[in-house]
């Protein structure tokens, strides 16, 4: 079973078509000609989403390497934030002088590590990351903990304060003509 067909168009050579059975039937001129039109059609349509999507995948890249970029940045200004509070808090200890160095430490180590964020690009950051977690797995495990641990902690504190914060709320409503809710039709 084959089904081929040979054309030229306007060249001036014969067109035929081979159908299921084998048989060879001529097809016109023009119709060889629309069908070399749709082709190259077909073609510029294929060329074109081509060219549209390759401007669309590197306008994402632009996008997400700029995002990339500000978040490093904002990261890396957190991180600064947090070793100028340590220095800031480690002047008021000076009484105390082995917490003074150990806190002077931490913030100039914290310091190296936001200049590190603020000079490495993102891939790199990236793959000293994964290098780390492959060299260290406990120490990444146990950092995950420490800070599963801290969000649950921080997570619970916060639904004690709220539910207290709605407590003195229920006993500013109450209505001692309404004991059981406060409040009529709750």
């Amino acid at each position: 079973m084959s089904n081929t067909q040979t054309h030229t168009g306007a060249a001036g050579k014969a067109n035929t078509r081979t159908e299921n059975g084998g048989g060879e039937k001529p097809i016109s001129a023009e119709a060889a000609d629309n069908l070399d039109a749709v082709k190259r059609d077909m073609e510029h349509l294929v060329d074109r989403a081509s060219e549209e999507a390759e401007k669309l995948s590197s306008a994402a890249r632009k996008y997400g390497a700029a995002f990339a970029q500000q978040r490093k940045a904002g990261t890396a200004d957190t991180i600064s934030d947090i070793a100028q509070n340590l220095r800031e808090l480690s002047d008021k200890m000076s009484d105390r002088p082995n917490l003074l160095s150990i806190m002077e430490n931490a913030a100039d180590s914290l310091e190296d590590v936001a200049d590190g964020i603020r000079t490495r690009s993102f891939s790199d950051l990236y793959n000293d990351a994964e290098a780390f977690a492959r060299e260290r797995p406990l120490t990444v495990a146990a950092g995950a903990a420490v800070v599963g641990l801290l969000a649950a902690r921080f997570l619970k504190s916060s639904s004690t304060r709220a539910s207290e914060v709605r407590r003195d709320r229920d006993w500013d409503d109450y209505d001692p003509a309404y004991p059981y809710n406060g409040r009529p039709g709750r």
